[in-house]
């Protein structure tokens, strides 16, 4: 009889050392996954902040190509001066109409070149800069180049 009732409280558990090791193992493969995840958080992020820094200098550089280039003023054109609704120049009757993206710094230099015989070229380059953001990689800069004969 005694052998019986033995049997029955005789029950199977975990131990606290069972559950210990158990705990580790679970955070050895946890780890690993959740790193996985917060790099590849941070590289979506960066695509997105490179995909508006493209955006906008892409913007800024087709609006600057359809005026015509009488229009392009020479010399450096900072942010203030980069805004919706601005005139490009002061005698320029075209107006920029720019998305607004914040954390971002546009500048366009414009430069012209002469050569004896050939037609005036103007030279476009458009940089934006990324200021402003939560992401650790801040000033990173991106430039587009072209240039338009000035007619």
């Amino acid at each position: 009889m005694s052998n019986e009732i033995r049997n029955t409280t005789n029950r199977a558990a975990f131990s606290l050392l069972e559950a210990l090791i158990a705990f580790v193992v679970f955070a050895m493969i946890l780890i690993p996954i959740l790193t996985i995840l917060s790099v590849g958080n941070k590289g979506v992020q960066m695509s997105e902040e490179d995909l508006a820094v493209h955006h906008a200098g892409i913007e800024l550089m087709e609006q600057l190509l359809t005026f015509p280039g009488r229009f392009l003023p020479v010399g450096t054109l900072e942010d203030a001066m980069i805004a919706d609704n601005c005139r490009i120049a002061s005698e320029c009757p075209f107006r920029f109409h720019l998305s607004s993206i914040p954390g971002i710094r546009r500048k366009v230099t414009i430069t012209e070149h002469q050569e004896e015989g050939m037609l005036p070229i103007k030279s476009i380059d458009v940089s934006i800069r990324l200021v402003a953001t939560m992401s650790k990689f801040l000033n990173r800069e991106t430039h587009f180049r072209t240039a338009v004969i000035n007619d």
